[in-house]
């Protein structure tokens, strides 16, 4: 199952995300944790790709602070798809990727890891380049990591003395 999680600002690199999705993952489930987004908006997305699940959440925070919360947010948000759909594994991945083959293979590579994280790491021919390096990336769960999400949660919970995710769900599905 794959997960991403944007909000109005990010939409048309959703958009660009689920078609390359729908183009190489045809038949897996995709949830979108849309923030704030417009009606149009969620049935666009709704429409794109054969098995997605919009879930809407709105978010208080504007400014700067936004992108920090929507952040930190994420294993909040993550529990929730994780314990509806209970798949084998969970793709988390930022709007701005794109899919240029199926995942098969990386999903097979890493059978024997619980969680696999990639992000951009500005890394060129064994040079690292500050121009290249981005906070865009992936998160794989497996079954058997998604104690981490839990774990994530908890230690949220310590650290920002919250226990409720930062933004709140909307209780309309598409």
């Amino acid at each position: 199952m794959f997960v991403t999680i944007f909000d109005q600002a990010y939409a048309d690199w959703g958009s660009m995300l689920l078609s390359s999705l729908m183009r190489f993952h045809p038949g897996d489930t995709v949830v979108v944790l849309g923030i704030d987004l417009s009606a149009e908006t969620e049935c666009a997305i709704a429409r794109m790709h054969e098995i997605v699940a919009v879930r809407r959440l709105t978010l208080d925070e504007v400014g700067s602070g936004r992108a920090a919360k929507v952040a930190n947010s994420r294993p909040l948000w993550l529990r929730d798809p994780k314990n509806e759909f209970s798949p084998d594994w969970m793709f988390l991945l930022d709007a701005d990727l794109l899919f240029r083959r199926p995942v098969n293979d990386l999903i097979a590579a890493s059978e024997n890891h619980d969680v696999v994280l990639a992000m951009g790491e500005g890394v060129y021919r064994g040079k690292t380049y500050r121009k290249l390096r981005v906070a865009s990336g992936f998160v794989l769960f497996r079954r058997s990591g998604y104690g981490l999400i839990d774990s994530w949660c908890d230690m949220l919970r310590m650290v920002l003395g919250a226990d409720v995710p930062a933004g709140r769900h909307r209780e309309d599905r598409i």
